[in-house]
């Protein structure tokens, strides 16, 4: 079996391809290729797992940068799943972790490289022991995924579990996921749609504050009614009683 000799991961399955594609035409080293989200949680368990099995030497990250970036990838306020990542990259002391910027256009490119001298204050406590910051230019958004494997660490609470770096292009089977604990078997729900079921209830709430204020419109009115029949009543009374009288 051929040794793993580096892992990529990357927000953008389009680098992980194009990157890992022009690797592939300089070695024949083997690869392995991690997508992971800034808007969705790091799946840790299974990142630490991959790296104590896959016994690579060296790491890649892809940091993507546009034109109008301001090169955060490392403020933990606008690139949290990133620093985390890296972070739990740098407790493994024996792995190498190259960085590697992406710039996405030409403009991105040329904006790029007027902060090359300014590596130690974007990366700060993750700055490579190398002192050198990789670049690569072939970024190509509508790049063919092919047959690459790509696998995801974006962490899925509904599972219940790590998703063991599953392959993204594998789906997966239908049914209530379980796992026995202490003898017992605990169902866990998927897809209750809790947002679409808290908007159902305010709007259902909202129905019923305006079914007790007609309510309370037609109390009123009736107990005007009811005044007024006794008013009557006793007007009619006084009537009767005064005809009778002469």
């Amino acid at each position: 079996m051929q040794k793993v000799g580096r892992l990529i991961f990357s927000t953008n399955k389009a680098a992980l391809a194009g990157y890992a594609q022009s690797l592939r035409g300089q070695s024949d080293v083997q690869l392995q290729l991690f997508h992971y989200s800034e808007q969705d949680g790091l799946d840790s368990d299974a990142l630490e797992a991959q790296l104590l099995s896959s016994g690579a030497p060296e790491v890649s990250v892809l940091l993507l940068a546009t034109a109008a970036s301001s090169y955060l990838w490392f403020d933990p306020e606008h690139y949290p799943r990133n620093v985390e990542l890296c972070t739990i990259l740098k407790k493994f002391a024996e792995i190498r972790v190259n960085f590697v910027v992406c710039p996405t256009t030409n403009s991105a490119r040329d904006g790029w490289q007027q902060h090359v001298s300014d590596l130690q204050s974007i990366f700060g406590d993750f700055f490579p022991e190398a002192g050198k910051v990789d670049t690569w230019t072939d970024f190509d958004p509508e790049q063919d995924l092919g047959q690459q494997q790509i696998r995801s660490l974006i962490f899925r609470p509904q599972h219940g579990q790590s998703l063991q770096c599953q392959d993204v292009h594998q789906p997966r089977g239908g049914g209530w996921p379980w796992k026995p604990v202490g003898g017992f078997v605990v169902l866990l729900v998927v897809g209750l749609g809790v947002r679409q079921l808290m908007s159902k209830l305010s709007s259902l709430s909202s129905q019923l504050e305006g079914l007790q204020n007609v309510t309370r419109d037609l109390c009123h009115r009736i107990q005007l009614l009811e005044a007024e029949v006794v008013h009557l009543r006793d007007g009619q009374s006084l009537r009767v009683s005064i005809l009778s009288r002469t």
